[in-house]
């Protein structure tokens, strides 16, 4: 960086890096080299873990000094008795009002297309309430978007509920639930298993981190992209606690069809938490790493109506 630094700080340095890299170019382009594969030391550094793309065999700037036909910060000095192929330069253009170069190129750029103007763009946008799905084939498709993500999906009575819940609790240690979630669904936890309520006093990130689990609700569900929407609401908790656990159970006692429909049933001004199965990122080799922004584990627990 510091030779780039020393290079780019004056024009005829610049010039002259240019004239080289046209010549090292023009140079590798007659042996049949369409890149650079082994650079000498210092660029060493940069080939040998990637290739480097063949310079341009003509520097912009003396592009636009022949089509201006202005000289250049550093002149190149040609061999004598020895040809360029020529290269047609391209149609001068009048500015319109001045010598400004970026007039010209807009002048150019407004007589090319002419009376061409761009199609209106398409406006056919879903509507929340268009979809005719039924109720059977909703859960249907959310189980298998949100088995997509990883995500664990089960389907209960209400009278079922505490019973999955302990289910999908029975291997934590500890778990941590809103103060306003409903009492009855706690009914089947084991009783080794250790609740934290939320609120009574705020758990801190110390605590939330040293927690198994967290058990809450939800506002609803996407069917058509497996996606559970926290909004804060009753038996919902702070955003944090549903972060920083490993393993989230959550409640889902309603579901629509398209994220349309859930914008509309949502309040616009609440603090809305998107879920789509465990947090999960991959790196640019699509190594999946889970549980980097949030719960490793994701169990849904569909409540049938």
């Amino acid at each position: 960086m510091d030779a780039v630094a020393w290079v780019l700080a004056t024009p005829r340095r610049m010039s002259g890096a240019e004239s080289l890299s046209g010549l090292a170019a023009r140079l590798a382009a007659r042996v049949g080299l369409s890149q650079l594969r082994r650079l000498p030391w210092p660029l060493s550094g940069w080939t040998e873990s990637r290739d480097a793309p063949l310079p341009a065999p003509r520097s912009f700037r003396r592009w636009w000094a022949r089509r201006e036909g202005a000289p250049t910060a550093a002149p190149v000095r040609r061999r004598p008795g020895r040809r360029r192929p020529s290269i047609p330069a391209p149609e001068r253009v009048a500015p319109e009002t001045s010598g400004d170069a970026r007039t010209a190129v807009l002048a150019a750029v407004r007589r090319a297309h002419g009376s061409w103007r761009p199609p209106p763009p398409p406006r056919r946008y879903r509507r929340a309430g268009s979809s005719a799905a039924t109720e059977e084939s909703l859960r249907r498709l959310f189980r298998q978007r949100a088995a997509d993500y990883r995500a664990r999906v089960r389907e209960v009575s209400a009278e079922e509920l505490p019973g999955a819940i302990a289910e999908a609790l029975e291997d934590a240690a500890s778990v941590v639930v809103p103060r306003d979630l409903e009492p009855a669904w706690l009914a089947g936890l084991a009783g080794s298993l250790e609740v934290r309520v939320d609120g009574v006093p705020v758990l801190g990130p110390r605590e939330l981190d040293q927690t198994s689990a967290v058990l809450t609700a939800s506002a609803l569900a996407v069917a058509e992209t497996g996606t559970i929407v926290l909004d804060g609401g009753r038996g919902q908790g702070r955003r944090a606690i549903t972060l920083v656990p490993d393993h989230h159970v959550v409640v889902v006692s309603r579901l629509v069809a398209t994220i349309p429909d859930a914008v509309a049933a949502l309040d616009p001004v609440s603090p809305q938490t998107w879920i789509s199965g465990p947090s999960a990122t991959s790196d640019i080799e699509m190594s999946r790493v889970e549980g980097v922004h949030g719960p490793r584990r994701l169990d849904v627990i569909v409540v049938l109506p």
